[in-house]
């Protein structure tokens, strides 16, 4: 069983950090949150070894690829400090929620 996983294991390297399609704050940002998937000449490894039939996992290793990079390279929202209504700010809904207490 080994010996069949093994021969239909698919490795993709991928250079990121030369891709000429990526700007330059993509590749930060890829290379930052895919630093698990990098080693030290920064080349970006997808394995698979899912089926015994290497054409599949070619495939497989494509799509997670794609996804890998689809994440990495989302821009995540920054988050805003929550504040009170208008009309919460008054004296007049301090007194009452002090007066509550």
């Amino acid at each position: 069983m080994n010996v069949n996983r093994v021969s239909g294991r698919v490795t993709l390297w991928v250079d990121v950090v030369n891709s000429p399609t990526l700007s330059p704050e993509q590749n930060e940002l890829i290379m930052r949150r895919l630093s698990t998937h990098t080693g030290k000449d920064r080349v970006l490894r997808v394995v698979s070894q899912q089926t015994c039939s290497q054409a599949e996992n070619c495939e497989l290793a494509m799509e997670h690829f794609v996804e890998l990079l689809r994440d990495a390279a989302k821009q995540i929202p920054i988050k805003k400090k929550s504040r009170l209504p208008k009309g919460r700010n008054s004296a007049a809904w301090r007194k009452k929620t002090s007066a509550a207490s």
